[in-house]
């Protein structure tokens, strides 16, 4: 490990590279701890902004060489958690409210784990991140009841809502890992729910007619000036 790999994912070509799916491995650029991700523009979304470096990582987990030390990269990775969680407590939110992003970060970035050939063998098992953050370890089932809440007031908190969606985009499977295609169906169509709600709740806070508003005329009554060459 070294400071140009701060997450402990080796890409030592002489290593057997772990393919969960028929897709090659990408190239993995890991991310120091609390360094900001480079993009054309900043999501609108403050929590998704937030987490963003471990959003973009998580699919890393999957595609990558397995770790020399996962144990380490656990840490790091519940260091960027809490460090985003403050960051979204300074932009705004309250604890709660930030505890339960990075919890939802947490989880996704813990199924990705454990259900490699690496994170099953090491200790991550026995101490995943959304219990050394919060104590919770049934977050297979609670990220979907979690989910079913916001779901039930798409409006009261949409940015939550929506990184929860993310969570489901990047890969989060929970109780629906499953053998057969029956789980792929029932995470699908949460996937399509979630997107649905959050269509509903754009569509809710549009302006009826954006361009209700008449031309402002001043009260002045109209002047007609001759051109001087008329004259």
């Amino acid at each position: 490990m070294s400071r140009d790999d701060p997450f402990g994912l080796s890409e030592d070509r002489e290593r057997t590279r772990i393919r969960l799916t028929g897709a090659a491995p990408r190239p993995l650029a890991p991310l120091a701890p609390g360094a900001p991700v480079k993009r054309a523009r900043a999501h609108p979304n403050t929590l998704i902004n937030i987490f963003a470096p471990l959003l973009e990582f998580a699919p890393e987990l999957e595609s990558a060489l397995a770790p020399e030390n996962p144990e380490v990269m656990r840490t790091r990775l519940l260091d960027e958690l809490v460090r985003a969680r403050d960051a979204a407590v300074a932009a705004g939110s309250s604890l709660e409210r930030a505890d339960q992003a990075a919890w939802a970060v947490a989880a996704l970035l813990d199924d990705l784990a454990l259900n490699t050939p690496w994170g099953g063998a090491s200790a991550w098992p026995r101490q995943p991140l959304v219990v050394m953050l919060r104590g919770d370890v049934d977050a297979g089932t609670q990220f979907f009841t979690r989910l079913d809440e916001l779901e039930r007031h798409p409006n009261r908190d949409r940015e939550m809502l929506e990184l929860q969606y993310y969570c489901l985009a990047l890969g989060f499977r929970g109780k629906y890992r499953v053998p057969g295609r029956a789980g792929d169906r029932s995470l699908n169509a949460v996937r399509v729910a979630a997107a649905r709600f959050l269509r509903n709740a754009d569509a809710e806070d549009a302006p009826l007619s954006p361009n209700w508003k008449g031309v402002v005329a001043s009260d002045e009554p109209q002047r007609f000036i001759v051109p001087i060459w008329v004259m």
